[in-house]
């Protein structure tokens, strides 16, 4: 079995250091095998990936983006909010994707790397979408994008595109995504069970939980509906605060659990 877990660690803000310390405490007793990571802070002060990867022991492949001056700890600094794959295997970067983008918003990204989860290829995208709200026709563009990349033509034992979509399942780039004509997708929180509404946006404050969002997805990929691993269980994880009340981001993370063909244990 294959643990996943993509989560947005949302950058240097709000409480960090509190915050990003109960992120790796959460991690720690979840064990994910494979965790994705989306607004990865890096700075001279502090690097969210490198922490996570230390903290729990994991092979860390970062890839910096959207480089700016932001404030941290009451200063502004120069930074990047990159994506991160964490790993209990090795990690093999493939390529660094440029999506396509929008002045307004700036640099999109997707990483494509393989894992080798104990002797199985394992294809692992990570990729953070626009967050515009009039964005549908350019994220449509950013999937399309990704799924053309002539890394999906190779043999895996399993692939996963995971990541912050800044969309909802019933958007046309996510339909677009579900249905797409050469590549069978799946979300693994739907085949693994999750529990509905499975909100991976809400309000923290603890009032009001009945209005939410679900942007955030593990996708299986493969060639044929057939051929997908079976998903044994997925929920949603990273969405509890600690004593103080700080969650570890403002977004909840999502958790699935895979069967991969020819993994040994």
């Amino acid at each position: 079995m294959l643990k996943l877990i993509t989560i947005n660690t949302w950058k240097g803000d709000g409480r960090y250091r509190d915050r990003i310390e109960w992120l790796a405490e959460q991690l720690q007793a979840l064990q994910p095998d494979v965790l994705a990571c989306q607004e990865v802070f890096q700075t001279q002060q502090a690097d969210t990936g490198q922490y996570l990867a230390d903290r729990l022991s994991m092979y860390h492949l970062f890839t910096p983006a959207r480089f700016k001056p932001r404030r941290f700890a009451g200063r502004t600094v120069d930074s990047c909010s990159g994506l991160s794959v964490l790993a209990r295997y090795p990690i093999e970067r493939i390529d660094v994707l440029q999506l396509p983008t929008d002045e307004r918003d700036g640099e999109r990204i997707a990483q494509f790397c393989r894992i080798d989860a104990d002797g199985s290829s394992i294809l692992l995208i990570n990729t953070h979408l626009t967050y515009l709200a009039d964005g549908s026709a350019l994220r449509h563009r950013q999937v399309q994008t990704i799924l053309t990349h002539p890394a999906l033509a190779e043999p895996y034992a399993a692939g996963f595109l995971c990541g912050d979509f800044n969309a909802e399942l019933h958007t046309p780039e996510i339909q677009y995504l579900l249905n797409h004509p050469a590549v069978s997708v799946r979300s693994a929180y739907q085949a693994g069970g999750g529990a509905v509404p499975g909100f991976t946006m809400v309000d923290q404050t603890g009032e009001g939980r009945i209005d939410g969002r679900s942007i955030d997805y593990i996708f299986s990929l493969a060639a044929t509906p057939a051929e997908h691993p079976v998903i044994t269980g997925a929920c949603i994880v990273l969405d509890t605060p600690n004593a103080a009340g700080t969650y570890p981001s403002d977004h909840f993370g999502v958790w699935a659990q895979v069967g991969i063909p020819g993994k040994t244990r």
